[in-house]
């Protein structure tokens, strides 16, 4: 991610917005939103042992995250076209991370958590949702965050990785 912000420094702005949102896309694990963009983060409690095997859930889960990297995509050229140049400044790139690269995650979460988990993997998978959820409030909070090479979003995607998800926890 310090490439994002070396881009973001050097003017790259469209290049630079681009990758932030296919980075985040590989370190968040994707994501969707709701309606209003504003979704709301699921809570661990929603994940229960479910009759989804591993596999399924690997597949489906990375699916989410192909999904929610193109809502970012599409959110980052509308907001480019929206308010041209503008995430070469530090404000507008921090508009940029709120209005399009972080209300994805929103619904990801969401997603990830209505998967279930299968039989006795309930607390790994709970683990990776806390970590999102985590991560998110701290993105919120401070945007910029995502860009740093330890972001809050780092944990939780090397625990996505462990669990055997592929696009959700690629390096970037």
């Amino acid at each position: 991610m310090k490439q994002v912000a070396d881009q973001v420094r050097g003017g790259w702005a469209l290049a630079a917005g681009a990758a932030l949102v296919a980075a985040l896309a590989i370190a968040c694990c994707g994501g969707s939103s709701d309606a209003t963009g504003q979704g709301t983060t699921a809570s661990i409690a929603t994940i229960s042992d479910a009759t989804i095997t591993k596999a399924k859930l690997i597949k489906r889960g990375d699916a989410i995250c192909v999904k929610t990297d193109k809502r970012q995509q599409a959110g980052l050229v509308a907001f480019e076209k929206e308010h041209p140049g503008t995430v070469k400044s530090p404000a507008g790139l921090e508009a940029v991370i709120l209005q399009a690269a972080l209300p994805p995650i929103h619904g990801e979460i969401k997603e990830l958590a209505a998967l279930g988990a299968p039989k006795g993997d309930r607390a790994k998978m709970s683990a990776i949702i806390e970590g999102l959820e985590k991560a998110l409030r701290i993105a919120e909070r401070k945007p910029k965050s995502i860009l740093e090479s330890e972001g809050p979003f780092k944990a939780p995607a090397e625990l996505a990785a462990n669990y055997g998800f592929e696009y959700c926890a690629a390096p970037v």
